[in-house]
């Protein structure tokens, strides 16, 4: 894992699911890499995707 996100994480590839995989996936305790995640928050569950380009 590199020290800077680049470009390349934006891609949609291996980097972008390197960086999800390594750096945000065990921030928010995600124990599946699936396009959406199901999150409890203040007694909520919410389901959140993002489909982006920019």
């Amino acid at each position: 894992m590199s020290d800077r996100v680049v470009i390349g994480h934006g891609s949609g590839g291996r980097l972008s699911h390197n960086l999800i995989k390594d750096l945000i996936g065990p921030k928010i305790r995600m124990a599946e890499f699936l396009d959406s995640a199901v999150l409890d928050l203040e007694g909520a569950t919410i389901a959140f995707t993002t489909d982006s380009y920019v």
